[in-house]
């Protein structure tokens, strides 16, 4: 049993109006939302006594702006991160999902292994980024940026009507 005490309580996406999202997309939200409740590290710089958090997430104009409050719902903080540095990377996670889901259609393992790597290793690549932006703002840990990650590229489905 994980025994960490995790650092947020509670996250809410603001501004989901994606009128549709395939299954494969609605299994990404909903795993991302449920593991992020269960493990995660993320600790704002000047409120970390105000531990744990509940986040809102929105994305306005190509910002990510993540809204803190502590456990009694009273707002602490809202941090402000441009994506302009991860657009490249959310598109490219975006390709390789939609490849990925496209080979588990046909149920082709031989490629879904090496396309599943690659999907992987953008994933990565677009935590470490999100880590990177937030050490000003936030302690984070890998797995909760992955998380966060996921959550982002959901939001931006609004945002590119993809």
């Amino acid at each position: 049993m994980d025994t960490q005490e995790k650092s947020i309580i509670d996250i809410k996406l603001i501004g989901e109006k994606a009128l549709r999202r395939s299954p494969e997309i609605e299994m990404e939200r909903h795993r991302a939302l449920s593991d992020m409740l269960h493990h995660n590290h993320f600790i704002i710089k000047d409120y970390e006594n105000e531990s744990p958090y509940r986040l809102e997430l929105e994305v306005v104009q190509r910002t990510l702006q993540i809204r803190a409050k502590n456990s009694e719902d009273e707002d602490l903080t809202t941090i402000y991160i441009g994506l302009k540095s991860l657009q490249k990377t959310i598109k490219d996670y975006f390709m390789m999902c939609e490849s990925f889901y496209q080979i588990m259609r046909k149920n082709d393992h031989a490629k879904m292994e090496a396309v599943d790597m690659g999907r992987r290793a953008i994933h990565n690549e677009g935590a470490e980024m999100l880590v990177q932006m937030l050490e000003k703002y936030a302690e984070c840990d890998i797995l909760t940026a992955r998380q966060l990650f996921t959550l982002i590229c959901v939001l931006h489905i609004r945002i590119t009507n993809l």
